[in-house]
């Protein structure tokens, strides 16, 4: 993932020795983003991976870079739901739409998404290129 400007064309720029890190985002109907959780590649965390991050941004680390089922847990249920305002069940019913991939199924996320009145929409897996405009384009406020 190359982050740019609409206005610009990013260079392709690979090495062997890049690692892959991933970014989980989120946007709403009207476009509205909140900040990202980065997953880097390493073991140990170090507060500067988020020095220049978006404001709220937060970060994990997995073995690949990947995020995996814990770091998608972690994402929806504190990340997510502290910047959708998700206290209680007492909101309006929210709709969660993703990726269907093995790594985001679990039953903690279920029970939670069901006492945090969150509805999860499963997408099929590795369609993402098909049914989910966030991996074309992401627009940030």
């Amino acid at each position: 993932m190359v982050v740019c400007g609409s206005d610009c064309k990013p260079q392709a720029i690979t090495t062997p020795r890049t690692k892959t890190v991933t970014i989980v985002g989120g946007a709403n109907a009207n476009w509205k983003s909140h900040p990202p959780l980065y997953v880097f590649p390493w073991k140990r965390w170090v507060d500067q991976l988020l020095e220049d991050a978006l404001p709220g941004s937060s970060g994990g680390m997995s073995d690949s870079g990947f995020a995996n089922g814990g770091l998608f847990e972690t994402y929806l249920m504190c990340h997510f739901a502290k910047h959708a305002r998700l206290e209680g069940a007492s909101h309006k019913p929210v709709l969660v739409l993703y990726d269907g991939h093995k790594v985001h199924l679990s039953l903690t996320l279920a029970d939670w998404a069901k006492d945090h009145n969150v509805v999860l929409f499963v997408l099929p897996p590795h369609t993402n290129h098909l049914t989910q405009s966030l991996d074309v384009g992401y627009l940030v406020h």
